[in-house]
């Protein structure tokens, strides 16, 4: 099992539970092996995923040894792989982190954040309480006290927005406005 590792999906309750289900029930028949993203490191990684032997997918051994493990179990021939020119490739992808999700709100270059792009038509004191803050509002969860300390209306809105959804699973929420239309945003942890 490759646990895909970054610095948000370490925190993620639901990667640890699934890693650790994993390690628990099949370590003795199948590998786990935590796989670093670009942008954080092996040393990064939290007790007990460093324990374990990771990988990074821009060092070039890594990645060698990550894709023979997988060759060996779907039995294919990587003679041919450029890591070299793979790994440049891997660098040239932008990482799809929290602060690049907001910053690629700003410049739309990222459609996947449209999927979780609610409409509201909110009442006059959301409208002002919007307006007060101009880079819009920005709340880590559920949790934050922010939130708590908007409008009672803009909370039911954002409510509404993402009813349906577990809220452990919701990793931070937006509210912005655009031109004359406002919007939730949340991300999924």
């Amino acid at each position: 099992m490759f646990v895909l590792c970054s610095e948000i999906s370490v925190k993620s309750a639901w990667i640890n539970f699934e890693a650790g289900a994993f390690w628990f029930k099949i370590k003795d028949r199948k590998p786990l092996i935590p796989v670093v993203l670009p942008g954080f490191t092996k040393g990064e990684l939290p007790i007990p995923l460093r324990l374990l032997q990771a990988a990074s997918i821009v060092n070039e051994t890594d990645l060698k040894q990550l894709f023979k493990q997988i060759a060996d179990i779907v039995n294919i021939d990587i003679s041919k792989v450029n890591y070299s020119s793979l790994i440049s490739k891997i660098h040239e992808v932008k990482p799809v982190y929290k602060d690049n999700l907001k910053n690629d709100f700003e410049n739309k270059s990222l459609d996947l954040i449209n999927e979780f792009k609610k409409p509201f038509y909110p009442p006059e004191e959301v409208i002002e309480y919007i307006a007060n803050h101009s880079k819009g509002l920005f709340f880590k969860n559920f949790s934050d006290p922010l939130y708590y300390e908007t409008p009672k209306s803009l909370q039911e809105q954002i409510r509404m927005a993402t009813s349906g959804i577990s809220r452990n699973r919701i990793f931070d929420i937006e509210v912005k406005r655009e031109e004359d239309k406002y919007f939730i945003i949340y991300r999924l942890g």
